[in-house]
Parts: structure tokens; C-alpha cells; sequence
């Protein structure tokens, strides 16, 4: 495929949202496990913390690099507008650039030929990845590298 092209695929991509929204989900985040409800620590201020512009910034750029060692293996669709247009194989600068919390609020980016969906608000602090087991060795092994947690979601 052309890299940077805006694809003509925008509908075959986003009839494969539905669908993946069902699959298990996986979560790419700075903590090992999800936090329990009752846990006794200070998760709001921890994660207060990692929302500082800076900081988030700086964890973006990581999952940014992590989703484009990944479209080394694999043809990546990025949206930055909720699905309206998709950039197939952007240019990996451009792509590092407007992956950012400075950016637009959600990110979408679909990995068509294994049916694996990531999302991202601009002010999480985690991305949460849909049917994640196709990728699921590399995508630990990548997350690991950036001292990254993924782990499967409790309510799946």
C-alpha cells in the first residue's frame, strides 16, 4: 500500500469497528494491572501526575513509537478525526507529531489484516486495544521496551 495515502477503504475500516468493539480487550498502560476499586494507594494523584502536559507528552510519544514499530509488520490505518478519514502508513514523523495530547481528542488506529483496533483519548494516560491476541506477543514485548504494561481487560 502507498504510505501517507488517505485512504478510499474509509468504509471497509469502519465496518470493522463495530465488530471489534465486541472482541476482548487489552490495555497498553504505565501500570502492570488495573487498580482495584477498593485499593488503599493514591491512584487519582498518580495518575493527576502523568496528566501534566509534559509528562503526558512524553507517553504519548511511546505509544506513538509503539504503534510504529508495529506497522513495521503490519499495514496500520490511522483516523485522527473519529473515523470521518484514514491515513494508511503515515509518514512515521508526521505520524509521531499529531499522535500527541496537543492534538485532536481521539485517535483511532486499526491494524486490517489482523483485526486489531487501538484507541486513545488525548488525556488518558492508556490505550485500549481490541482483538490484540493477533499481535499480542510483540505488542508486550514493544510495551515491555518502553516500560509499558498490556494486560487483558477484568470485564472480558
Amino acid at each position: 500500500m502507498q504510505e501517507g495515502r488517505i485512504s478510499d477503504n474509509t468504509m471497509s475500516f469502519e465496518d470493522m469497528i463495530e465488530p471489534l468493539l465486541e472482541k476482548p480487550c487489552w490495555i497498553m498502560d504505565i501500570m502492570p494491572e488495573q487498580v482495584p476499586p477498593d485499593a488503599k494507594g493514591q491512584y487519582f494523584s498518580v495518575e493527576k501526575y502523568y496528566r501534566v502536559p509534559e509528562r503526558l507528552e512524553k507517553l504519548h510519544r511511546k505509544y506513538a513509537e509503539i504503534l510504529l514499530r508495529l506497522n513495521a509488520y503490519y499495514d496500520m490505518a490511522v483516523s485522527y478525526d473519529a473515523g470521518e478519514h484514514w491515513m494508511l502508513n503515515p509518514d512515521p514523523e508526521e505520524f509521531v507529531k499529531n499522535y500527541s495530547p496537543a492534538g485532536i481528542g481521539f485517535y483511532r488506529v486499526l491494524f486490517p489484516s489482523t483485526g486489531t483496533m487501538a484507541d486513545l483519548d488525548a488525556q488518558d494516560t492508556w490505550i485500549t486495544i481490541y482483538n490484540a491476541e493477533p499481535l499480542l506477543d510483540k505488542l508486550q514485548k514493544l510495551a515491555a521496551a518502553e516500560g509499558l504494561f498490556a494486560w487483558k481487560c477484568r470485564n472480558n
